[in-house]
């Protein structure tokens, strides 16, 4: 189980400068930062670029069940990539 951490009050322009600097995502809110829910920045990052992958085979006539082969991904997430 990981602990929540407790960030001290920052003002909006030091949270502005801090957040970008951070392996995991944070929002904002009343002078509170807290931890977001999802992966780290560059899981998001190579995510969206799986899925990128995904949507260029599909144009590519492939069919969904050899995408899901190739990438790793559900059909059931391809097909929502492919609506």
């Amino acid at each position: 189980m990981i602990a929540n951490r407790k960030f001290p009050a920052m003002t909006t322009q030091e949270y502005l400068e801090w957040e970008p600097t951070q392996e995991m995502r944070y929002e904002y809110f009343n002078g509170e930062v807290v931890a977001m829910t999802g992966g780290t920045k560059p899981h998001n990052r190579a995510e969206s670029q799986l899925q990128q992958v995904a949507r260029n085979l599909l144009q590519q006539e492939m069919s969904i069940t050899e995408v899901a082969q190739m990438t790793g991904l559900s059909e059931s997430q391809i097909e929502q990539l492919n609506s």
